[in-house]
C-alpha cells in the first residue's frame, strides 16, 4: 500500500490523498451485503458489524474539474479468495452507487522502477529545496573529471559536508533520475 502512495503523492493529477476511508453510514454497506446476499464483515472478537473502508480515496484533478477515484489495494494472489471478492463485490456497489470510479490495485499494477525512484527523491524531503541544490553543486564538482570510484567520491563527500552515511548516493541517485 506504501508503493501506491508513493505513486499517487508524487503524482501532478492528485490534489488530496485519504487513506482507509470509511464507508458511511455503515447501513449502506450491510444493505448491499443482504441485497447481494454476503455475509457483511464482523469483529472475530464479539460479532458485531464493523465499518468497512477503501484503502485510498483521491481527488485528482481531471479537464479542471475535481473527480474522485477509489482504490483498494491487494496482493494478486489475495484475489483468488473467494470472501475477499466478497468484500470486495460490497465495496464496488458502494463506490458505484456513489457515482465514484472504483477499482482494485495489485502489484501488477505498479511500477516498482517509478516507485524506486519516487523514494529516492523522496528521502530529500527534510532537507530544503536551496540546500539540495547547494549539495548538488558540490557533488558535481566533485565527480567532473573524477578518476576516483563513485562510491570512493560519495564517501569522502559525506565525510566532508558532514552528511549521514549513504547521502552521497542517494544525491547521485537524484542526478541520474
Amino acid at each position: 500500500m506504501c508503493y501506491y502512495f508513493y505513486i499517487l503523492e508524487f503524482s501532478n493529477a492528485v490534489k488530496d490523498i485519504r487513506e482507509q476511508f470509511p464507508l458511511l453510514p455503515l447501513e449502506e454497506t450491510v444493505i448491499i451485503a443482504e441485497e447481494l446476499v454476503y455475509e457483511h464483515p464482523k469483529d472475530p472478537e464479539n460479532g458485531e458489524l464493523i465499518v468497512m473502508t477503501t484503502d485510498f480515496l483521491v481527488t485528482i484533478v481531471n479537464n479542471n474539474q475535481n473527480l474522485e477515484i477509489a482504490r483498494t489495494i491487494k496482493q494478486k494472489n489475495d484475489l483468488l479468495d473467494r470472501r475477499i471478492i466478497e468484500k470486495f463485490e460490497i465495496e464496488k456497489v458502494f463506490w458505484e452507487r456513489k457515482g465514484v470510479d472504483w477499482s482494485v490495485v495489485t502489484e501488477e499494477e505498479i511500477n516498482d522502477d517509478l516507485v524506486k525512484n519516487i523514494s529516492l527523491i523522496d528521502s530529500f524531503t527534510d532537507i530544503e529545496a536551496n540546500e539540495i541544490q547547494d549539495l548538488v553543486y558540490e557533488f558535481l564538482k566533485r565527480i567532473i573529471d573524477n578518476p576516483k570510484t563513485m562510491r570512493k567520491i560519495c564517501h569522502e563527500f559525506e565525510d566532508e559536508m558532514c552528511l549521514e552515511k549513504g547521502t552521497g548516493l542517494s544525491i547521485f541517485k537524484h542526478l541520474i533520475i
